[in-house]
């Protein structure tokens, strides 16, 4: 199985994969309030305290991967969340989960990552925009999208690709 999440100030978006060959099925899914929580590792327990009655009826197996994007940066498979006074740690969830396959991501990275695989009926303009010439790209909250690109190693072969409509600054 494979463990998905997104983890922010807010919320902690926590879910299990089984996987069978190309197929993906989602067998547990859990939302917490990450400030109800001192530490991730609490929220990892809890959720794991969570899920068996799913895991044993979905017959899935342990869990092999985890996958997590964070709000904040990643340094030295460490990240100390953005608006949380905690720290997500790799190696310390790889032996909290017995696994030594964890990917921790910026969550913003996290995010266009997973843009390149939806399909056109999965995206949707928020506000149609004109391009403003000369200006570079700019991913961020709390200020408009000039443009977000995404280059998804492999699918769209290193080529930018445009996801998100323009908004003029």
């Amino acid at each position: 199985m494979i463990l998905a999440g997104d983890v922010g100030g807010t919320k902690c978006n926590l879910a299990l994969y089984d996987v069978r060959g190309e197929e993906y099925q989602q067998i547990a899914k859990c939302r917490y309030e990450s400030r109800k929580f001192s530490t991730f590792d609490a929220i990892i327990t809890k959720f794991l305290s969570d899920i068996p009655s799913l895991t044993k009826k979905a017959d899935a197996g342990k869990i092999e991967a985890a996958g997590l994007g964070v709000a904040g940066p990643v340094i030295d498979h460490r990240v100390k969340a953005t608006n949380l006074p905690w720290t997500v740690d790799g190696a310390a969830l790889a032996t909290q989960l017995a696994t030594r396959h964890v990917v921790l991501l910026n969550d913003l990275e996290a995010t266009a990552y997973s843009l390149a695989l939806l399909g056109p009926s999965e995206i949707s303009t928020l506000n149609r925009g004109v391009p403003a010439p000369q200006r570079r790209d700019r991913v961020g909250r709390g200020r408009p999208f000039l443009e977000w690109r995404s280059v998804h190693r492999g699918k769209l072969g290193g080529r930018p690709h445009r996801l998100c409509s323009t908004h003029r600054t």
